[in-house]
């Protein structure tokens, strides 16, 4: 049955771009009948609308055959209206498309639960440049309309002088008959419906409702065991929500690609039903599914889900009851706290939900702002949490002030395994903040963690550490990753990363892992993750590591 929906659907979209060209095609060898004034303008503008919705259904028909639901809107509305105008002029071989399209119609309302793929995160280029052609289409088509009317040799003379003729009344005069008034309006409506789009990628945000937001806090709470589950909670997060059993999974989408930031969250014993729930929501939608920075706990689970699985890299778990600065472990954390110390350093929780302080939190904003400064490229987001002063939940704050009295560092750590556990999530530091700042607030939290009876602390996973140590299922993936770490670390720092998270002594190293299905690692998948964690996209991390290597 699955296969025959299949057919039936791509039999649609190929109608539709089949449809869309004739259609356009056919406009231009159709004139108003010069007999009538009102029916020369209202042919003028039915032909107008029809070029114009053909010409729609040809730019969305690909992201039709992705399952998109705008295209699936778009297309919906477009055929019906066009349908609407064939019906108006009576053509002979309308009749035809005219069948075609309630074919059509009928394929896509009956499978309308098939096209559920939404379109995250719009290219601003992207959009800019599908507005442009769209508002240039749509003055040339109201020239042509103009150009095609009776009388047009006397009143414009030509296509060019149409178009002048078109400009002048919409940025000056204003329209006078049917026809400039019906293109006035409509051009104009539709500059607005595209600047809306513009800006949609500047200010964008996966809307989450409050009732939904409150049932992902307390899942998350309850059941997130990986120490990165509480980025569920971060905005640029899509929530998925089990039918079947009581789960969440945080994700964002990349082209094909569904990447989801540490494991589903849910019950033990509802794991591989929470997943084969998800797993059946990406197959429905041709999405391919990758998990970052997935535990060891459920790779026999994934494993029966027909996932495939590589080490990712090893997080930093440190075991509270057993951790304090003596040791020559701690040694080198030991001397930089020290000298923070020896600085007059002193560490404080802000807990903003007892009581918000406006200088703190500005203060806090200030080094962040010069933490950025200092950056040669946009921040990691998706793997990487937000401050979220304004939304704080159960984050837990931590700054440091210098001897004078100066906000320098701050520390925000996530609740992990029903509150057991803390994980450093986001560190910043300014640029002339008293070395060791980091590591003694990271220690003092960890030691206020302690006292309240917190079992784990966690400093997160260091990318690319030790994978050919890991319960590896692709040995060539495996050696592909090791060699990325190898050489990559120029660029991206991995080594350092790891020799940070190493100062801490951590009481072990837990594996986290790539998990991923089909059984396969592409180039695709690899632009997907950066693209997905580098707030300034693709060129933003390439351009930085250009910067990097020249020592800009």
């Amino acid at each position: 049955m699955e296969q025959y929906k299949k057919h039936l659907i791509d039999s649609v979209v190929i109608i539709c771009f089949l449809t869309s060209i004739a259609t356009f095609a056919a406009t231009f060898f159709s004139v108003p009948s010069r007999l009538d004034a009102f029916m020369d303008h209202m042919t003028a503008i039915s032909l107008f609308c029809l070029r114009f919705f053909s010409f729609v259904l040809l730019l969305v028909v690909w992201n039709l055959h992705k399952r998109k639901y705008a295209a699936w809107l778009i297309t919906v509305l477009a055929m019906m209206i066009t349908l609407l105008l064939y019906i108006f002029h009576q053509y002979v071989y309308g009749y035809i498309i005219m069948g075609f399209l309630v074919y059509c119609l009928l394929i896509l309302l009956g499978f309308h639960n098939s096209f559920r793929r939404q379109t995250f995160k719009p290219s601003l280029e992207g959009v800019l440049l599908f507005s442009i052609i769209l508002v240039i289409f749509l003055l040339l088509n109201a020239a042509y309309g103009y150009f095609i009317l009776p009388g047009h040799e006397t009143l414009y003379g030509s296509m060019g002088l149409s178009l002048q003729k078109v400009f002048r009344y919409l940025f000056i005069t204003g329209g006078a008959d049917r026809y400039s008034k019906f293109i006035f309006v409509f051009i104009w409506v539709c500059v607005a419906v595209c600047v809306l789009f513009i800006m949609r990628p500047l200010v964008y945000r996966v809307i989450t409702s409050p009732k939904d937001a409150k049932r992902a806090r307390t899942l998350v709470l309850k059941y997130g065991q990986n120490p990165a589950s509480y980025l569920a909670l971060e905005a640029d997060k899509n929530l998925f929500f089990g039918k079947q059993v009581e789960g969440v999974i945080a994700y964002g989408v990349v082209d094909n690609w569904v990447i989801v930031h540490a494991d589903p969250i849910c019950a033990d014993a509802d794991f591989v039903r929470f997943l084969g729930e998800f797993d059946a929501y990406c197959q429905e939608n041709d999405y391919r599914c990758l998990f970052m920075s997935a535990t060891d706990q459920f790779l026999s689970e994934y494993s029966e889900m027909g996932y495939d699985h590589v080490k990712c890299g090893e997080e930093a778990r440190i075991k509270l009851d057993d951790y304090q600065l003596a040791g020559g472990k701690m040694a080198k954390v030991r001397a930089l706290i020290n000298h923070a110390v020896k600085a007059d350093v002193t560490v404080e929780e802000y807990k903003p939900l007892e009581k918000k302080d406006k200088a703190i939190e500005q203060a806090i904003n200030r080094v962040s702002e010069d933490w950025m400064s200092g950056k040669k490229s946009g921040k990691l987001v998706f793997s990487v949490g937000g401050v979220n002063l304004h939304n704080p939940l159960d984050r837990r704050y931590f700054y440091a002030k210098d001897n004078r009295a100066r906000i320098v560092a701050f520390n925000v750590f996530l609740p992990f395994d029903a509150t057991r556990g803390y994980m450093t999530d986001v560190t910043r530091r300014t640029h002339d903040a008293p070395k060791g700042v980091t590591e003694k607030i990271t220690y003092d939290a960890f030691m206020k963690f302690k006292e309240e009876g917190r079992i784990w602390g966690s400093m997160g996973v260091s990318p690319l550490a030790n994978v050919d140590e890991g319960d590896n299922s692709n040995a060539v993936i495996s050696k592909v990753l090791e060699l990325v770490y190898e050489k990559g670390s120029r660029f991206y720092g991995f080594k350092s990363l790891h020799e940070v998270k190493k100062r801490y002594a951590p009481t072990e190293w837990l594996p986290a892992y790539f998990v991923y299905s089909p059984k396969s690692i592409s180039v695709d998948m690899a632009i997907a993750i950066v693209q997905l964690q580098n707030s300034g996209g693709i060129r933003d991390f390439i351009k930085s590591q250009f910067k990097k290597r020249g020592g800009k």
